[in-house]
């Protein structure tokens, strides 16, 4: 069985409730993940973590709060009995047409010790290669340089993997959504990549410190942005994360290569 795990603070109620009207229509069963705030991990912890030789540099709290609250999600899915498969979601992706279909095409022979990743953040150049056609819109693909793939947001992996990727994101030795780190560690044999994408990033803004944040005065652009977004005006807020998508969109157009050409879409309508 399929089961779906949703990465959510406790107090991001406007998130959760987005996530699960989501989740209903899809009809998977689903359990929520209460996250790790990043206001509970201690400065001697960061200083711990960061003595450590971390790919990109020193992880912030945000960024340990994260790698654990993803190790909670992991685990879970081990503990679950009932679950062959397990999909973990943080709460901010838009499920596209198709979803449904993917994950009844991953279901019945995912690799155990594979990741697929249903959302994905290319820092530069990366070249996706079909290995397999999983339905009439969508195909399973190796991505290069791994090294150069980022995002957490949406991804599949079964119990075994669970429980092995949960022991080393606790052991803090990379970012939650570091999978070349992960490869190169063993604790991953290998990450694949559904495209075009079955999810993809609803870009909120995040909900720790809105507007708390004393380098941003008053009546500054990125105060009332900010603003905006907590308060969520209409139609300023909708507009707002209308144009924040579109960005995204074209910035991942200029370095996804699909079959060595540039990509015309990450999704499908």
């Amino acid at each position: 069985m399929i089961k779906i795990f949703v990465i959510n603070l406790e107090e991001s109620e406007y998130r959760r409730k987005f996530m699960i009207n989501q989740l209903k229509r899809v009809g998977f069963p689903f359990q929520v993940v209460c996250a790790v705030r990043s206001s509970e991990i201690e400065d001697e912890f960061v200083e711990e973590v960061n003595r450590k030789d971390i790919r990109c540099g020193p992880m912030t709290k945000g960024e340990i709060a994260c790698v654990l609250s993803h190790a909670k999600a992991c685990e879970a899915i081990k503990k679950d009995k009932n679950c062959s498969l397990g999909v973990i979601l943080e709460d901010d992706v838009i499920f596209k047409n198709g979803i449904l279909n993917v994950l009844n095409s991953l279901k019945a022979n995912h690799p155990v010790d594979q990741v697929t990743l249903l959302c994905l953040t290319a820092i530069s150049e990366v070249h996706l290669t079909r290995a397999a056609k999983l339905n009439d819109l969508y195909c399973l693909m190796t991505t290069e340089p791994l090294s150069r793939v980022w995002g957490a947001r949406a991804y599949i992996l079964s119990p075994k993997q669970g429980e092995v990727l949960a022991s080393e994101m606790r052991s803090m030795r990379c970012r939650a959504d570091d999978w070349h780190s992960y490869v190169c560690s063993g604790s991953i044999r290998n990450v694949m990549s559904v495209f075009p994408l079955p999810t993809v990033h609803a870009e909120f803004e995040s909900d720790i410190g809105l507007y708390k944040n004393p380098e941003s005065p008053l009546l500054s652009r990125k105060f009332i942005s900010r603003f905006i977004h907590r308060k969520k005006l209409f139609p300023l807020y909708h507009i707002a994360l209308h144009c924040r998508r579109r960005r995204e969109e074209r910035r991942q157009k200029k370095v996804i290569f699909v079959e060595n050409e540039m990509c015309k879409k990450t999704y499908k309508l």
